[in-house]
């Protein structure tokens, strides 16, 4: 019972009780149709790579860097579930953070969007990718649905 009750705590977030106001009027806008959202990207993120893949239950967008000197590793993701798949799995993958839900599809953010936990990949993160990684969660905070 002490070990059920130490596994939920772990998986409680804690929302922050006042907003800090990030200045991103110099960064640059990532706008995503398909999916209906933007994101508001800083200067160190100029060159970043973004791809996905749609699958029938759910689909993603990736953010990530390649060039000769890095292996390309997503720095996180937005994931668009539709609900049904949500109801699946909703939950029992802590990292994932949820953006916006809807009569049809669930949108989250997967890999580095909280501003604490492991900025390292699981380990595999050079220093370039972990700066990024502590970055991510300032840009997820920008995210915003297209009207």
């Amino acid at each position: 019972m002490q070990q059920q009750i130490e596994e939920l705590n772990n998986q409680v977030v804690e929302l922050p009780t006042e907003q800090e106001v990030i200045d991103t009027s110099d960064w640059q806008t990532y706008r995503n149709e398909e999916y209906g959202f933007t994101l508001e990207f800083p200067s160190t993120w100029d060159g970043y790579f973004s791809g996905g893949t749609n699958y029938p239950n759910y689909s993603y967008v990736g953010f990530s860097f390649k060039d000769d000197n890095r292996r390309p590793f997503t720095i996180f993701q937005i994931v668009r579930y539709n609900n049904q798949q949500w109801e699946l799995i909703g939950g029992k993958v802590p990292q994932q953070k949820i953006l916006s839900q809807s009569d049809d599809f669930t949108l989250v953010c997967d890999g580095c969007c909280y501003e604490d936990g492991d900025f390292t990949g699981g380990g595999q993160f050079d220093e370039f990718q972990k700066e990024r990684c502590k970055e991510a969660s300032e840009i997820v905070k920008t995210f915003s649905l297209i009207d």
